[in-house]
């Protein structure tokens, strides 16, 4: 998880917005990459996860899209920001301490609902 300077004591999961000339996958590696270091390799990523927000159910307006993907990888190295603006720490945590953590309660619930899930997909976990 990364402590963004906007947000300093609390720690959330890293993610960021997919640029007009994206893909999902191309934002989450150059986002995976960007805010913790660490090089994602696309056959690796599994979506686990979509929500669509609307601004008012009776519009029909999207707010906004989150869809979550997994990295099945075991990853290695030690993560590490290039946007030294915007991350101040990253931080790995166990999903089972998370609770006793000062993690964003977004963040928080995310891990725990579907840290089960994860499982399937990572057996490393």
């Amino acid at each position: 998880m990364v402590e963004p300077l906007k947000r300093l004591g609390v720690f959330e999961l890293p993610g960021g917005k997919v640029k007009r000339s994206e893909t999902d996958i191309a934002g989450i590696i150059r986002e995976s990459f960007e805010e913790v270091g660490i090089e994602i390799v696309e056959d690796n990523l599994r979506e686990i996860y979509r929500l669509v927000d609307y601004d008012f159910p009776c519009t029909n307006r999207i707010h906004y899209s989150m869809t979550c993907y997994v990295n099945t990888q075991v990853v290695t190295v030690e993560p590490k920001s290039t946007k030294t603006d915007e991350i101040r720490t990253i931080a790995w945590f166990d999903p089972q301490k998370i609770c006793s953590c000062n993690v964003d309660y977004r963040s928080k619930r995310f891990a725990l609902r579907y840290w089960r899930s994860l499982k399937k997909y990572c057996s490393h976990s």
